[in-house]
């Protein structure tokens, strides 16, 4: 599978136009939560929040990876992108190696390409 991780992945030039440009061209999006994250959904302009909300629009494959945290309640999220809760899920616990998670999310991937 091709991977871009935007925090390493970017060149120079404009970040919002290079971010956007790899979600269209991806077919899966892995939104990473992490302590913290949830809560700055609600600010305005926030990063994530708009990566998210373009995947949604964009209709991709989407699976959130819960690092070290629980999903949200629905009433935690900002309406616009709840509907991220609706698709399967992985929730990595302190317990488990980086390498798990890495692990399920190929997995999935390639379940998810074998059924198409």
């Amino acid at each position: 599978f091709n991977c871009f991780v935007d925090m390493v992945g970017l060149t120079a030039g404009a970040f919002n136009d290079q971010i956007f440009q790899r979600i269209d061209e991806c077919r899966f999006f892995v939104p990473f939560f992490t302590e913290g994250s949830i809560e700055r959904l609600h600010v305005p302009g926030d990063w994530v929040f708009r990566e998210i909300d373009y995947a949604i629009q964009l209709k991709k494959i989407i699976m959130p990876v819960y690092y070290h945290v629980l999903p949200p309640a629905r009433h935690e999220l900002p309406e616009k992108i709840q509907s991220v809760l609706d698709y399967p899920s992985i929730i990595h616990s302190r317990d488990e190696t980086e390498v798990s998670c890495v692990e399920m999310l190929v997995e999935w991937m390639q379940t998810k390409q074998r059924a198409e």
